[in-house]
């Protein structure tokens, strides 16, 4: 179970006696220190609130536009075939997007990390990181990720845009 103090990555670490992940693991645990004690934090957080509720209000309105355009047949897609197909291709496209993303992400971010920390706990990130990170496989996959990435941009500007 993880804290609700500690990152999605530092939970799955394992701890030492003093329950913290081993230094060698976590990179930048002391500039967080020096972030957290220095002045002005209260104003960082309401920045950050601020920053964070403007992109939501802009995020929901863009989402909104896009769906009605949709909706009342306005797309290249829609205009063609049902808007129900329009609506449906594009939250497949956008969730598929994230996907591939999250999993570029993740490999890349897992490179530097010593995969006997994970070998037990996550035995699929092992299996596909030992897969991925052999030889030059890393370069093949970023490589397929990015021409799926721009069929995925085309199909979903099809599919959205006016």
């Amino acid at each position: 179970l993880c804290c609700s103090n500690t990152s999605m990555i530092s939970c799955c670490l394992p701890r030492g006696d003093d329950g913290q992940p081993p230094s060698d693991v976590v990179a930048g645990k002391d500039d967080e220190k020096n972030e957290a004690s220095s002045g002005g934090a209260n104003g960082k957080r309401i920045a950050t609130l601020f920053k964070y509720i403007c992109s939501s209000v802009l995020l929901v309105f863009s989402v909104t536009i896009v769906m009605a355009l949709i909706l009342t047949g306005q797309t290249q897609l829609s205009q063609g075939a049902h808007p129900a197909v329009a609506f449906a291709l594009i939250w497949f496209l956008l969730i598929w997007l994230g996907v591939m993303e999250g999993g570029q992400s993740s490999l890349v971010g897992l490179q530097p990390v010593r995969k006997e920390l994970y070998m037990d706990s996550h035995p699929v990130a092992f299996k596909s990181t030992k897969l991925v990170h052999r030889g030059d496989n890393m370069e093949r996959f970023i490589v397929g990720r990015q021409f799926l990435v721009v069929l995925v941009v085309f199909l979903t500007n099809l599919a959205g845009a006016a």
